[in-house]
């Protein structure tokens, strides 16, 4: 999807899509447990709508048996706004360009069509659904990505501040879905206290104390919105695109010599203003947020335990803020020596998905809990091997992303022991291929559910084992170099190859796949930038 201005919608369109009653997509808002991943899938996506680019993340489904580690999503993507004349019909097309090859692959299978009736025959021998979670205070986005997901069977919902946080946790009315889905991000990886800055189209800072409780925040304008400002309120000043800022940074850092606080140049002047004014803010911010959680030190019965102060950074501009709050503003920009530091910065660009992660888990786990009370004795149950005893012999189903070399991603296999391992009543699982797999309770139950939906292969004949993923080192380490939607060149490296398709690593950490078409255009593109800056 090329990247274009959103074209305004009216408040009678937004109403018709939000309104309009669809097939396809089922229910809106989250209502507990019905909201939960249902047993079977085995992959779910979150969406977070930000002022100019989508963020989506696909996850690995959750059961009672997840900690905290397993809430890494399994891949991320960042696209440009749906445009609402996209959604004319064809809305199936318009999401497999949103996605990467892969999971295009996943939805509308290899063949190259996408069409609903395509996604619904992928579905229907996957033995699942997809549940989608949207994070967004863009009411616009979120009506057209409602509309988008009609064109794939699908659950969406779209989630509110109370998933995340209670008021008498410190949530207000006002406060925004994404700050609270980073704030959950943060504070499920780092622990309490944490504090949370977003370098977005605003900057904006969440701050949660030593005991779990929310304090607030505040929201500034972000890099591009200060130079932008400066342009349009004045009649001399200069617009600054974001290449140039990203031009003026690589230079300092390169040459390490610090953009100059006196400075001789309109452009520096006002980018080295800008990113001194975002540094000299937030370590302000920060200093009073430390000042606050060390008053409310944690007692022992042994002494006052000073908490930990990790800041999590994310957004867009999350890399560039994160050096400007590190020692010597990270080489950008003079930082006067009287400045101290005590505190650890690090740049998460997951928290909001992780925060989605971390809050579905909590949901999922006191669900069952409630079960469990309700039932009475079940926990104690499941742990009892002769409870189970019938479930050997099962034939069970599986979907696996390596497709056998019949192209079915669909693998059976039967259920041929179990045992307790660590308190935890485990099934094994030996697929007709000849692999082999340990499942809990939940897991194989949805797996014997996904069974029934497939059945047997057509013909016994299909049954192959799984082909080894190719390796490759064609091209690994080659440079690339790619211009964006918003004009920015960006440069990378092949770091991997995996069944014909290049893994490529940009320099801000963001990864893409290439095929051998793509990789030749970018290859061929980075040899004329070379070019252009050696001149």
């Amino acid at each position: 999807v090329e990247s274009r201005n959103l074209g305004k919608l009216s408040n009678n369109t937004i109403a018709r899509m939000v309104s309009k009653p669809n097939k396809g997509v089922k229910s809106r808002d989250t209502h507990w447990p019905a909201s939960c991943p249902l047993a079977g899938e085995e992959y779910f996506i979150s969406i977070g709508c930000g002022n100019s680019t989508i963020h989506w993340a696909l996850h690995h489904t959750l059961t009672k048996y997840d900690t905290q580690q397993n809430l890494q999503p399994v891949i991320m993507w960042k696209t440009p706004h749906i445009m609402p004349e996209d959604l004319d019909g064809n809305e199936a097309n318009v999401l497999a360009r949103l996605l990467p090859r892969k999971l295009q692959q996943y939805f509308f299978g290899e063949n190259g069509t996408y069409t609903k009736e395509v996604a619904e025959e992928v579905s229907k021998n996957r033995g699942f659904d997809i549940t989608y979670y949207i994070i967004s205070s863009n009411d616009e986005q979120a009506a057209c990505i409602f509309r988008l997901l009609e064109s794939v069977p699908s659950r969406v919902f779209r989630m509110k501040g109370e998933d995340f946080y209670s008021a008498t946790e410190g949530r207000y009315d006002t406060m925004g879905i994404d700050r609270c889905a980073c704030l959950k991000g943060s504070s499920t990886i780092f622990g309490f206290p944490t504090l949370v800055i977003d370098g977005g189209s605003a900057i904006t800072y969440t701050a949660m104390d030593a005991h779990g409780h929310i304090m607030g925040g505040g929201i500034s304008p972000g890099v591009k919105m200060r130079l932008k400002s400066m342009n349009e309120g004045t009649g001399a000043l200069p617009f600054i695109k974001t290449e140039d800022i990203l031009r003026y940074i690589r230079r300092a850092l390169d040459e390490k010599r610090p953009l100059s606080t006196f400075a001789k140049n309109t452009e520096e002047a006002m980018i080295a203003s800008t990113l001194n004014e975002i540094g000299a803010h937030l370590r302000h911010v920060i200093r009073i947020w430390s000042e606050k959680v060390e008053s409310s030190n944690i007692k022992t019965d042994d002494e006052e335990v000073k908490p930990d102060k990790t800041i999590a950074v994310t957004g867009g501009s999350g890399e560039i803020i994160t050096k400007l709050l590190q020692p010597n503003s990270g080489g950008i920009v003079e930082l006067a020596n009287d400045v101290k530091q005590d505190y650890v910065v690090t740049w998460e660009k997951t928290l909001l998905h992780i925060g989605v992660a971390a809050a579905l888990l909590s949901h999922v786990k006191k669900n069952y809990e409630e079960i469990s009370e309700k039932i009475g004795g079940k926990k104690q149950a499941e742990m009892d091997p002769l409870t189970h005893k019938n479930l050997i012999g099962k034939r069970i189903a599986k979907y696996f992303d390596q497709a056998a070399e019949d192209n079915d991603h669909m693998y059976r296999g039967t259920v041929d022991n179990m045992k307790q391992t660590r308190g935890v009543l485990m099934f094994h699982v030996s697929y007709d291929d000849g692999d082999k797999e340990q499942v809990p309770l939940d897991d194989l139950q949805a797996m014997i559910t996904k069974y029934e939906l497939v059945g047997e292969k057509k013909s016994s004949e299909n049954i192959k084992k799984r082909p080894r993923e190719k390796e490759t080192n064609r091209y690994v380490g080659a440079r690339i170099a790619k211009r964006f939607d918003d004009g920015v060149v960006y440069y990378g490296s092949v770091i991997s190859y995996n069944d014909e398709y290049w893994k490529i690593k940009y320099e801000d950490s963001d990864e893409e796949e290439f095929d051998i078409d793509e990789l030749n255009k970018y290859l061929k593109f980075y040899k004329e930038q070379e070019k252009m800056n050696r001149k």
